[in-house]
């Protein structure tokens, strides 16, 4: 499955890489957006990413649980200067007390790109250590029920075209190397491609409900792929306040395999998958202050309440400062 992951990728990489050539040479229309490429964007964020997922089976009565991991909040810096961007962050021991929700270990690749007239995002996720938020299911002690056995892996690419991309800028809500001046929508539309893993060391379900062998499922693999369509739009009210929205659906089609005691039962299956960004804040020529929340929502069997969630919080302030000048000979930073 990882070679057809990577193969995805070297079939895509002519496409990415018209998107990166035509990010500075695609006329735009300032009376909407303006950008700043010869200013370097510095920030100083606050985030908390995430992949957290929901199972529900027969056995279970109908009750979804409901597992997230313990993740770190963040506080980072980073800049942007063209195409190219750089964060950043640490997890400090003042801003992450133990809530007694166990131990995550994770690596958590998420990178969202907003070239112009394409969005990209890549997610690479290895996550070791859950808990539940279920309140009908605890420990012994009434304490949240925490399996550090538990290990999440998921490879992801989207692909979107923004359709109006003269008109309205990405960038200027989530990477903030622009700024939308009037208001503007766009159609979206691309592609999506998802392999992922959830795997125990005995069965996903907790130990409070009684169930059959067969049903002791301990780990669930899926791999889909398919189109997208969407909407963005921005509005921008006051002058140099905006709020940015926007929600993208794949009809993906793919397989899943549940195993049981060493038994795997694989079924093909189609299925709705969400993709959705928000983003409010203020800005002018040089300073913006925002936050945006992204969340890619997949759906791995046919039941809709199995799903993996991988999302990004970010509490922003950035300013834009006059680029060094060894960043503007770079030709692979500034191709013009």
């Amino acid at each position: 499955m990882v070679r057809v992951i990577l193969l995805t990728y070297i079939l895509l990489l002519p496409l990415l890489s018209v998107a990166l050539e035509r990010t500075d040479t695609v006329s735009y229309d300032t009376a909407y957006f303006e950008n700043y490429p010869d200013l370097l964007t510095t920030r100083l964020y606050f985030s908390r990413k995430y992949t957290g997922f929901h199972v529900a089976f027969p056995a279970l009565d109908g009750v979804v649980l409901k597992y997230a991991p313990n993740t770190t909040r963040n506080l980072g810096i980073g800049a942007s200067y063209e195409w190219a961007t750089l964060n950043l962050a640490y997890g400090f021991g003042f801003m992450n007390p133990d809530r007694g929700e166990g131990d995550t270990r994770y690596l958590d690749l998420q990178a969202h790109q907003y070239l112009g007239n394409f969005n990209i995002d890549f997610y690479g996720q290895f996550y070791q250590g859950y808990y539940l938020r279920n309140d009908e299911v605890t420990d012994e002690i009434g304490s949240p029920y925490v399996r550090p056995d538990i290990r999440v892996n998921e490879f992801g690419l989207t692909v979107q075209y923004v359709l109006n991309h003269r008109k309205l800028s990405m960038r200027a809500a989530f990477i903030n190397n622009s700024i939308q001046k009037k208001s503007a929508g766009s159609f979206i539309f691309g592609m999506d491609i998802f392999y992922g893993k959830v795997s125990a060391d005995s069965t996903l379900i907790p130990y409070t409900f009684e169930i059959e062998p067969s049903q002791e499922y301990d780990q669930m693999d899926f791999f889909k792929l398919g189109p997208n369509l969407g909407y963005a739009f921005t509005l921008v009210f006051a002058k140099h306040f905006f709020f940015t929205g926007s929600l993208v659906a794949a009809l993906n089609g793919g397989y899943y395999d549940l195993t049981a005691a060493e038994v795997k039962d694989r079924e093909g299956f189609f299925s709705a998958d969400l993709n959705v960004r928000t983003a409010l804040g203020y800005n002018n020529s040089r300073l913006t202050l925002s936050a945006f929340f992204v969340n890619q929502r997949v759906q791995f069997t046919s039941n809709y309440r199995n799903i993996l969630n991988v999302g990004n919080f970010r509490v922003i302030a950035t300013y834009r400062l006059n680029a060094p000048g060894f960043l503007k000979k770079s030709k692979l930073l500034n191709p013009r």
